[in-house]
């Protein structure tokens, strides 16, 4: 096993079982007695989610994929990269996993990746660095880093959705629920924010808002969009 003091993902499966991603490309899994090592990639794994099934997908320096067991039942890691065209593989950390129904979606800041039916569909980005994902009502939204840009996938399509001059010098991070229509967005250096997609064409009302202290402090979600890597229902990765 490649020990690591450093971990920056984790997650948990349908069964309860945990997994934390170390700087060394192994995966610990803890089933509540015991660890166990999983070697997957040969960088660090910066991304773990399960989706609605329990599956665990995983996100590293240049590669991505998920784990399923083997014959004997222990988890092993699955690289989906062979699945990748040749021209888009040249990719650096993906930081970000997120799913749409059967879709599962990769992040690095020079592509995302659509994982449907078995085969992986490639987007880039003409505006600049993909910043974070946000999942809002089976919509999927993309920050761009230092842009002030939201970007919507639209179809096989990205498009830009929302702009700000305002949010030009935010890099935004992880996003947890807030309420009915609205993510709470983390950010380095810009706050908090809600998120509110709906309100794009109205007169007065702002697709982001910055988080006050008063209502900050009034809503249970607060601490989980506050943290940097990932957020998930019941635990947090941080630096």
């Amino acid at each position: 096993m490649k020990a690591s003091d450093w971990i920056q993902s984790i997650a948990q499966d349908s069964r309860g079982i945990i997994y934390a991603g170390n700087n060394l490309g192994t995966i610990l899994e803890y089933d509540g007695s015991r660890w166990r090592g999983i070697s997957a990639t040969n960088g660090p794994i910066r991304s773990l989610k399960a989706d609605a099934s329990g599956r665990i997908y995983v996100g590293s320096f240049g590669d991505f994929g998920y784990l399923e067991p083997d014959k004997k039942g222990a988890m092993q890691y699955q690289s989906l990269m062979n699945k990748v065209a040749d021209e888009d593989k040249n990719i650096s950390d993906v930081w970000s996993i997120d799913f749409i129904g059967r879709d599962v979606f990769f992040r690095s800041v020079e592509r995302l990746f659509r994982y449907r039916d078995g085969q992986i569909k490639s987007y880039t980005n003409p505006y600049g660095w993909f910043g974070n994902l946000i999942v809002l009502d089976d919509q999927l939204y993309i920050t761009l880093d230092y842009k002030g840009t939201i970007l919507k996938l639209r179809g096989d399509s990205l498009v830009k959705f929302y702009e700000s001059k305002e949010y030009a010098s935010v890099a935004f991070g992880a996003s947890a629920p807030y309420s009915d229509g609205k993510k709470l967005v983390g950010s380095w250096g810009g706050g908090l924010f809600v998120f509110c997609p709906e309100n794009i064409n109205k007169a007065g009302k702002s697709v982001l808002e910055r988080l006050r202290t008063p209502e900050a402090l009034s809503n249970n979600n607060l601490l989980r969009a506050a943290e940097i890597y990932q957020v998930t229902r019941n635990i947090c990765g941080a630096d």
